[in-house]
């Protein structure tokens, strides 16, 4: 016979039950952290691993069960918040405590409290609101300038959300037809992975701070769950940090999440967010036009006072040409009047003297002096001055008052 009573685990385990037994009906509110939320769609049921850490280092650890009527009532409690349940939650748990044989120890939980959910939620946006301040990243995104015509975007969004499929119907039929280029760049938009997935698209695409004129962050369709995520402080710093003006349209209406409120430009929908988009290129469309009627207008108005200033100075053109002919007429008019009067007055006091060179170049006339008896003898067309210029055989011309004869060179003598 074995010397130590032994029992069977079945039995130690039915101890158990029956100690915990009395307490079954009994239900507490707890305090913890949902580890994973394990929700099964196929059941509706969700099995959390529910944690109680303090500075990361593990105190308790149970496995708890929502059934699925009870989860159902608790995430449409949530709904109301705008939030859902999720992985890293902390709550506030009604729940009963439960033994089995075979699964062990764990937790029934009936219900959730939303309020203090919300509340917690609230001192998180809080604090992350007050660090940014304190940091000066606030207004960082906000000082930004925005491109006049903001036509390249690069949109944070899923091919498959409804929220996109709207942002590009309104940039696709905006009545204009207005041209513009984005570009998409896919994230998660709900839940902790959309921290982490928005965050990264926002830093790959702050490096191109000249490639694109503005960032987009696009959710809607209609789900009113999930911003939790939206007032995530590391999300917010890297929208506020962001090099390029980042608008935001995540689709609901109640209070701005502390990403909305860091952006360039928040609006309730991505449609809004699109038509904001278009309405910069109408604006300047309109302003343009404005410029160019009142272009028009005063080029018009120059135009005609120059015209009339022209027509005027025309006028006083010709007046002036007019009177500088007529003095110019009047000047000429004299000044022939002079020049005719002094060639007169010349011609008559130096009429004599040309008579008398008249009479001289008459004298000295050649006719005057052959009439005279003389006579003039060239050779070969040249006047002989001189004998010696002559040779035996030379024909000579001699010309006479009336008449001229040849003869030939016999002999010479000299003087």
């Amino acid at each position: 016979m074995y010397p130590k009573k032994v029992y069977s685990l079945y039995d130690l385990s039915r101890s158990i039950r029956n100690l915990f037994r009395g307490h079954a009906g009994q239900t507490y509110w707890v305090k913890a952290e949902i580890l994973k939320l394990n929700y099964y769609e196929q059941s509706g049921h969700a099995y959390p691993d529910l944690v109680d850490k303090k500075k990361d280092t593990l105190r308790a650890q149970f496995k708890s069960t929502i059934w699925k009527a009870n989860f159902n009532a608790i995430t449409a409690k949530f709904k109301d918040i705008g939030e859902e349940l999720k992985d890293d939650m902390t709550i506030v748990a009604k729940v009963s405590v439960n033994y089995r044989s075979v699964h062990g120890l764990s937790l029934n939980i009936h219900d959730i409290d939303s309020d203090y959910t919300l509340g917690e939620l609230a001192r998180k946006k809080q604090e992350a609101l007050k660090a940014l301040k304190q940091e000066k990243l606030f207004d960082l995104n906000k000082s930004l300038k925005l491109p006049l015509l903001p036509k390249t975007i690069a949109v944070i969004s899923v091919q498959s959300s409804k929220g996109f499929g709207d942002f590009e119907d309104v940039i696709a039929r905006n009545p204009k037809q207005f041209r513009f280029h984005y570009k998409l760049f896919p994230a998660v938009l709900q839940g902790e992975k959309a921290i982490t997935t928005i965050s990264q698209q926002i830093q790959v695409i702050s490096q191109f701070p000249r490639l694109f004129d503005a960032v987009a962050i696009i959710r809607g369709g209609g789900d009113e769950v999930g911003f939790s995520a939206y007032d995530d402080y590391s999300l917010a710093k890297n929208i506020a940090t962001c090099p390029i003006p980042v608008l935001t349209g995540i689709g609901h209406s109640s209070n701005r999440t502390v990403t909305e409120l860091v952006s360039y430009k928040n609006f309730i929908t991505p449609t809004k967010l699109a038509e904001f988009l278009v309405e910069q290129f109408d604006v300047v469309q309109h302003n343009l036009s404005m410029y160019i009627r009142n272009l028009e207008k005063h080029v018009r108005s120059d135009l005609n006072a120059k015209t009339v200033e022209l027509q005027n100075l025309n006028k006083l053109f010709k007046i002036y040409i007019l009177n500088r002919l007529r003095q110019q007429n009047t000047a000429l008019s004299q000044l022939e009047l002079q020049l005719i009067r002094s060639t007169n007055l010349y011609l008559e006091r130096h009429s004599g003297y040309m008579d008398v060179l008249q009479q001289k170049l008459k004298l000295l006339h050649p006719r005057q002096t052959l009439k005279r008896g003389f006579s003039i003898t060239t050779l070969n067309g040249k006047t002989v001055f001189d004998a010696e210029d002559l040779k035996s055989g030379d024909t000579l011309s001699t010309s006479f008052y009336k008449g001229s004869i040849e003869s030939e060179v016999k002999t010479k003598t000299k003087s």
